[in-house]
């Protein structure tokens, strides 16, 4: 391969590589954060209702169960929207990695075919003089 081909392949890994890592950072970069924000929110109110129970309270037990379970219940409802908005990230990035995979091979392709007629156009005009 000549030079500017090997220029030209890189370029274009670079560019699908450098996008696919913007798109990632710049709509899952925070969702991280969102997460965790949300199961703190969960272990407040669970720590919440844990400390307004007496002791000498004769359901206690059955109250320690329920917020047990509400607790439980908040984690899985914020890791189950978590894992939803992650899935869509991913399915987004996924289309728009393949239209852009598949408009640098259309650009690659006319490039080819245009350097193609150059030289034939080229060849055509050497031969005539």
């Amino acid at each position: 391969m000549r030079g500017w081909c090997w220029l030209g392949a890189v370029v274009s890994l670079l560019w699908l590589v450098g996008l696919g890592g913007w798109l990632w950072m710049s709509s899952a970069g925070d969702r991280d954060e969102w997460y965790a924000i949300q199961l703190q929110r969960c272990y407040s109110s669970n720590d919440i209702n844990r400390e307004k129970l007496r002791l000498d309270n004769e359901q206690y037990d059955q109250k320690i169960t329920d917020i047990s379970r509400e607790y439980y219940f908040c984690t899985e409802r914020a890791k189950a929207i978590f894992d939803r908005q992650m899935d869509e990230i991913r399915f987004h990035i996924r289309n728009v990695m393949a239209v852009n995979a598949g408009m640098l091979v259309a650009i690659w392709l006319l490039v080819w075919i245009a350097i193609i007629v150059w030289r034939w156009i080229a060849a055509g005009s050497y031969q005539r003089l």
